[in-house]
């Protein structure tokens, strides 16, 4: 949910934006009204031609202010930006000035009048053009988005999604413009990723600690390092200093923070949908019961407290109970977390970023 203050902002940027069309739309005026007199105009057969420019450049712009809010939009509810919004519409149809003269003689580097008119119309017809694309790409974005993240919990065999939001009711004959229609299917696709991302954080796909760190010991049957017998292990092990730091790997509540038999200083974290995780042989905690922590969030340092032959992280994952193997969230995290590249270089094609 956008906070009150960050609508002020909106609000205050959109009159911003708007102010700038306003003065912009009559400076095309000047510069086109500027090359003669209506009645000129009027003999050339471009007065009309002019009105519709004028009308033309304003809706595009007013589009670009839509494209700029659907675009805050998705960032703020992802680490990985869409597509930007393409180049403003006056920037594409900007002509240099032209100068008066007669019907014939109106001419600006070897062009007539009726030739500059035609190339500005040509200029908004390429930026109408981009700004379809965009909100295509828009929409590309956001459905490779959740195919990521669906994906992920597929194979984890995890059946979670996100509660549906039912659309708004439309008339079966919707009256808005096909961009109105289109740019409002994007913006609720990529308000789906959002929610798709959002619940993805409170799922362990994290690792507990950053950067290179060595494994000891892996999830399964092992011998046991104090009796030699065969035993479950029922997480992985991360060979670290004491007193490296220990990270939450989904959003969730603590549930249990201090000393815990074998586990020596243990936090657990309960994510919801039945999943657990557990950071145990720890030097130190950094949270209490009760406490809600986000993805990422400090929750202790790396000891060897309790049942343990040197200073490292136990770190487990449990769904319903039963222990999982956290190497496989890890490495869904992988995909998951990972920043979406560019699939399309050509320049014109400005490709959506493909599987926050």
């Amino acid at each position: 949910m956008i906070q009150a203050r960050t609508i002020g902002r909106l609000t205050d940027e959109a009159a911003i934006r708007q102010a700038e069309h306003e003065g912009k739309v009559r400076a095309l005026t000047r510069r086109l009204v500027g090359v003669a007199s209506s009645q000129m105009l009027e003999q050339d057969g471009l007065a009309e031609r002019l009105t519709d420019i004028i009308t033309r450049q304003v809706e595009l712009e007013n589009r670009d202010a839509a494209l700029a809010s659907t675009l805050e939009r998705a960032l703020a509810g992802s680490a990985t930006p869409p597509p930007d919004a393409p180049a403003r519409a006056e920037d594409s149809a900007r002509q240099p000035p032209m100068r008066k003269g007669s019907a014939t003689e109106r001419t600006f580097a070897g062009q007539t009048l009726r030739e500059q008119f035609d190339q500005i119309e040509t200029g908004l017809g390429r930026v109408e053009t981009r700004q379809f694309g965009t909100v295509e790409h828009f929409l590309a974005f956001a459905r490779a988005r959740i195919e990521r993240v669906r994906g992920a919990f597929a194979e984890l065999q995890l059946a979670l999604a996100p509660e549906p939001v039912s659309p708004p009711s439309r008339p079966a004959s919707d009256p808005r413009p096909a961009f109105a229609l289109a740019l409002a299917g994007a913006d609720a696709a990529l308000g789906e990723a959002v929610r798709w991302r959002a619940l993805a954080e409170t799922v362990p796909l994290r690792p507990p600690i950053e950067g290179e760190v060595g494994r000891s010991s892996n999830f399964g049957t092992r011998s046991d390092p104090f009796t030699g017998e065969r035993r479950m292990h029922a997480g992985m092990d991360f060979r670290s200093p004491v007193g490296t730091v220990v990270h939450a790997t989904a959003s969730g509540r603590v549930i249990t923070a201090g000393p815990s038999g074998g586990y020596g200083n243990l936090v657990e974290v309960n994510h919801g949908n039945g999943l657990v995780t557990r950071y145990a042989h720890l030097s130190a905690t950094g949270v209490s019961v009760g406490q809600a922590v986000p993805a990422g969030a400090v929750v202790g340092a790396v000891g060897s407290t309790g049942r343990s032959t040197g200073p490292h992280l136990h770190y487990e994952t449990r769904l319903s109970g039963n222990p999982l193997d956290p190497l496989r969230f890890l490495t869904a995290g992988e995909r998951v977390l990972r920043p979406l590249v560019r699939t399309d270089a050509t320049p014109e094609a400005d490709a959506a970023e493909a599987a926050d």
